[in-house]
C-alpha cells in the first residue's frame, strides 16, 4: 500500500515539475576506502567478528521545483554499491529514491516526503521499505529551530518473511545555531514502535542523537567538522526470544566523527571514524565495531 502512494506521488511530483518553472539540480559521485573491524548487517544480526577493508562507491542527484507561492518540490535518487575484500557474501547495493514537497505557511512550514528503499545483499534481493513522514517546523527564534515528524515504514525481507514489520516513530529535532549553518549543534529524539510478523521480532525503541557541527576557519579552512553521539534502547518484549529464554534487550552506543575538506568548487575529501558498542543479552546482536574511511568526491 505504501509503495503504490509513494509511486503515485513520484509521478504527481514529476508531473508538476514537467509543466515549467525556476528549477534547480545537483549531482555528486564519491569513491571511498575503508576498513570495517567487524563486517555485519545490522538489520538481521549478522555479523563476522572479524574485520575486512572495503570499498564503496555513490552516485546520488537531484531536481528542485519552486513555484512562487513558496512550494517546495524535489526528486532525488542515491545508488550505492560496497564491495567487501574477504567477505563478498556481504557486498551492498543500495537504491534509495525520495520526493518531498514543503510549503510555508506564515511562521510554519508542511512538510511531506515519502521514501523507497531498495538493498540488494550479495547480488540478491535482500530488503525493501517503503516510508512516508509529514512534518512541521519552524523558528523559535533566530537561533533556534523545532522540526516534528511522524513516520511510517513498510518493512519487507526477501528470504525472511518472519522479519516483515510495521514501524511507527514519533521524532523532534531540535538545532540551536551558534553561527548559522556554520556552527550549530543538533539534539534529535524520537520514539518508534515495530510490529513484525513473528511478534519475537517485535520491539519498542528510542534514541536520542547529538550532534556538533561547525565550519573550520583557520585550519583547514572552510572544511566542516562533524560530531556525533547517538544512544538507543530497545525491548522486545512481545515474546520471549527462544535463543536465549528471556525477552531481548539492546543498548547502542554510537559515536561517530568526520572531517570534510574542501579541494576546490569541484572536488572534496572526507575522513570518518565510527565507534559502535552495541550490548544485548542476544548473543548475535552484542559486539563492537569500528569503521574507517577515507572518500573522494565530485560534484558536478
Amino acid at each position: 500500500m505504501k509503495k503504490s502512494i509513494f509511486l503515485g506521488l513520484l509521478a504527481l511530483t514529476v508531473s508538476t515539475m514537467a509543466k515549467g518553472g525556476p528549477f534547480s539540480g545537483d549531482a555528486d559521485v564519491a569513491v571511498g576506502y575503508g576498513y570495517d573491524s567487524n563486517v555485519s548487517i545490522d538489520e538481521v544480526d549478522l555479523n563476522t567478528n572479524i574485520g575486512d577493508q572495503f570499498s564503496d562507491v555513490r552516485l546520488s542527484g537531484g531536481l528542485d521545483y519552486q513555484s512562487d507561492d513558496e512550494l517546495k518540490l524535489s526528486a532525488r535518487m542515491t545508488l550505492s554499491n560496497k564491495y567487501y575484500n574477504t567477505f563478498d557474501q556481504f557486498d551492498n547495493a543500495l537504491i534509495l529514491s525520495s520526493v518531498a514537497a514543503k510549503k510555508k505557511w506564515g511562521k510554519w512550514e508542511l512538510g511531506f516526503t515519502a521514501r523507497y528503499i531498495d538493498f540488494k545483499l550479495d547480488g540478491d534481493g535482500f530488503q525493501e521499505l517503503t516510508q512516508l513522514s509529514p512534518t512541521l517546523s519552524w523558528f523559535i527564534n533566530k537561533k533556534s529551530y523545532l522540526r516534528i515528524a511522524l513516520e511510517t515504514t513498510d518493512e519487507s525481507y526477501d528470504d525472511r518473511k518472519t522479519r516483515d514489520n510495521d514501524r511507527d516513530e514519533v521524532s523532534l529535532s531540535y538545532y540551536y545555531f551558534l553561527n548559522g549553518l556554520r556552527h550549530y549543534i543538533t539534539l534529535h529524539a524520537e520514539i518508534a514502535n515495530e510490529d513484525a510478523k513473528s511478534r519475537v521480532f517485535s520491539n519498542d525503541a528510542w534514541q536520542v542523537r547529538l550532534v556538533y557541527q561547525k565550519r573550520l576557519n583557520k585550519i583547514l579552512k572552510d572544511s566542516t567538522l562533524k560530531l556525533s553521539y547517538r544512544y538507543q534502547e530497545r525491548d522486545y518484549d512481545d515474546q520471549q526470544n527462544p535463543g536465549i529464554g528471556d525477552f531481548r534487550e539492546d543498548n547502542r552506543h554510537r559515536y561517530e566523527i568526520e572531517l570534510e575538506v574542501p579541494v576546490n568548487s569541484h572536488w572534496s575529501i572526507a575522513a570518518e571514524l565510527v565507534y559502535s558498542d552495541y550490548r544485548s543479552n542476544l548473543g548475535s546482536a552484542d559486539y563492537t565495531q569500528n569503521v574507517a574511511q577515507l572518500t573522494v568526491k565530485y560534484e558536478f
